[in-house]
């Protein structure tokens, strides 16, 4: 975190320092103050303000401008695109009020979480240590928070993927208003302390212009390419395209196991376990599998779902067993370092005797025994019942097996390792390479689901407040157009404000808009206070 504060500083420190060079070199030029024709202008402005750097042009309203008139001059491509788009407005609505529903939801969920869920003496809330948020109410947000619910270093590629999603968002504004032939007057990029964005501004006075129909098109246009984007990576990451590309400089050794990409530089396992092997099993259950699933997670996640082996313990010699010591398997015994308490449950006498882990559980070519603990000859079936757990970790290295066991808490292991499905035919190729791109199509994805659902709340300062001004619009326009031909026809499009149908229009919009703030804060505030007492 110290880390990230200096590079911020350093940041903003470059960017005055910039700014101010630019204000010096551009107060010694002397520019014409005459009118450029829209063809020919290519303005930049730069605004500075605290933590918050803005950089507006004009440089692509004449692009936009020929695309617009490409549009008039081919109706069938037009008509095409409005239909596009038009399905998006359908979308934009359903959005709108599923953002409300999702708020309802869980408002309500957090009130029956935290009203059912007793407290401690100390303040505490009584629950299960492994209960997540998710799973405690079926609350459907996830706060993606660098350091906090995701790695801080996965923060570059997580403001990448913001970039990237608002830049679509916002190309999705500026098609639609080519559609309707409305001119953009700038676009943009700003920064606000780290956090990247995008914009287009259209020119307010032709989307007012516009009928209802073309105003909800252009403001729902932008989540729609969002959740269009988002659909498209959901169906590559199910066809496993990602996969079938990076097959010309990768092999897939899901079938064999998972590679290793990285480990924690403090890990214990550094040494024992390098990037590149391949983890074939742990304990006696094999990552190998032809469906792709994501077992190395399932085995440290969800225990409780690993089939039982068949095999329980390991045979070793009868006479050789006999003649080792018993105290480190008595009540209360002091851990003894090297040596650990194995039992013959299904022996004629049983026997528990400390014996070294380390050869009886990591040779491959051991003997095992299964459940009725029979052996071959002279030999005796034992497993390990020591309290502290112990972990096989099977690993392949190139044509050589061998077995890591790791004393501790299993997750830890899950923790310390990341692992992957695809491992580099060649040096040249980056190991990290497949699971940087998948980590950056996860959060691509999760942002683009993210700003299609919050930028349809109902609220002014978002495009779901003009969403539901064009949807209020709309819906209400048939009743104005029979009161004005009823009226003969006077102020069939000028309908003045402060009539009963504009008095209605606003205090619906109103209205929808104070639910949705209160609904926001509600939900908030009972967040915040149900993480407290977590």
């Amino acid at each position: 975190m110290l880390g990230l504060l200096y590079f911020l500083a350093l940041l903003w420190a470059i960017i005055y320092a910039l700014n101010r060079r630019r204000q010096e070199t551009s107060n010694r030029l002397s520019l014409p103050a005459y009118r450029v024709p829209r063809t020919q202008a290519a303005k930049y402005q730069v605004k500075l303000r605290p933590l918050h750097l803005i950089i507006e042009t004009t440089a692509l309203n004449h692009t936009h401008d020929k695309f617009a008139w490409a549009l008039l001059r081919n109706p069938a491509s037009k008509d095409a695109l409005k239909l596009f788009y038009g399905f998006g407005a359908v979308l934009g609505v359903i959005g709108m009020f599923s953002g409300i529903g999702m708020l309802v939801w869980t408002t309500w969920t957090l009130s029956y979480l935290l009203l059912s869920t007793p407290l401690t003496g100390d303040g505490l809330v009584k629950r299960d240590a492994t209960a997540s948020l998710s799973q405690g109410g079926g609350i459907p947000f996830y706060l993606i928070m660098p350091g906090v619910t995701t790695p801080l270093s996965d923060l570059p590629v997580l403001l990448f993927s913001l970039f990237i999603s608002l830049c679509f968002h916002e190309f999705g504004h500026a098609v639609a208003a080519a559609v309707d032939s409305v001119p953009l007057t700038s676009t943009g990029a700003s920064l606000l302390v780290l956090i990247p964005s995008a914009f287009v501004s259209i020119s307010s006075g032709a989307m007012s212009r516009l009928p209802a129909a073309g105003r909800l098109r252009i403001a729902s246009a932008g989540a729609y390419h969002n959740i269009t984007i988002f659909a498209i990576i959901s169906l590559l990451g199910r066809t496993r395209f990602g996969h079938r590309i990076l097959a010309i400089g990768y092999e897939d050794v899901s079938r064999l196991g998972r590679v290793v990409i990285s480990i924690d530089g403090d890990s214990p396992l550094n040494g024992h376990i390098v990037p590149g092997d391949t983890i074939t099993r742990l304990n006696d259950f094999a990552l190998g599998s032809d469906l792709h699933q994501d077992l190395w997670s399932q085995y440290f996640l969800e225990p409780d779902t690993i089939p039982a082996s068949p095999s329980t313990g390991w045979c070793v010699e009868t006479e050789w067993l006999r003649g080792q010591s018993s105290d480190c398997c008595s009540v209360g015994a002091p851990r003894m370092a090297g040596v650990a308490c194995f039992s013959s449950p299904h022996s004629t006498t049983k026997m528990d005797r400390c014996l070294d882990p380390i050869p009886i559980m990591t040779e491959n070519d051991k003997a095992r025994c299964s459940s009725g603990g029979i052996c071959i000859g002279n030999y005796t079936c034992v497993t390990y019942t020591s309290p502290n757990p112990l972990l096989r970790i099977g690993v392949s290295e190139g044509e050589v097996l061998k077995t890591v066991l790791w004393s501790g808490p299993p997750l830890e292991v899950w923790q310390q390792v990341e692992v992957g499905e695809l491992r580099p035919r060649a040096f040249v190729y980056p190991l990290s390479l497949p699971r940087s791109l998948a980590s950056y199509m996860s959060y691509l994805k999760a942002i683009m689901l993210s700003l299609f659902v919050m930028n349809l709340f109902p609220l002014s300062f978002l495009d779901g407040g003009q969403v539901l001004q064009a949807t209020i619009d709309h819906l209400l326009q048939d009743s104005e157009k029979a009161q004005d031909l009823e009226a003969g026809g006077r102020g069939f499009r000028d309908m003045d404000v402060s009539g009963r149908r504009g008095r209605q229009k606003t205090l619906i919009k109103s209205s929808v808009e104070v639910s949705t703030w209160v609904l926001l804060g509600t939900s908030s505030t009972l967040g915040l206070v149900h993480w407290y007492r977590s």
